[in-house]
């Protein structure tokens, strides 16, 4: 994730910067999904590591989209075209 933030602040432009930063992100919801495979399958004795990682995760990710939308704020990264749906009264 570091590495993804790092690759992406070398001279690049901004919007490539977040793509990197976006990377990052992907990056720590896998290692999420990581975590949660170690607690299902009880790899660990004492889950709490697990339970302070992923309220780290989540702080973190939050950050991180901050500053993906800080940087490239026109950006949808994940919106949808908007469709405008039409009713008639015909019924």
């Amino acid at each position: 994730m570091a590495l993804n933030i790092a690759e992406g602040s070398t001279g690049q432009t901004e919007l490539e910067q977040a793509r990197f930063i976006g990377l990052a992100i992907r990056s720590l919801l896998e290692t999420v999904a990581c975590q949660h495979l170690i607690s299902r399958r009880g790899y660990l004795e004492d889950a709490t590591p697990l339970r302070q990682a992923y309220g780290r995760a989540e702080r973190l990710v939050i950050k991180l989209q901050a500053m993906r939308r800080k940087i490239a704020p026109k950006q949808p990264w994940l919106r949808e075209e908007e469709i405008v749906y039409e009713a008639s009264d015909d019924g």
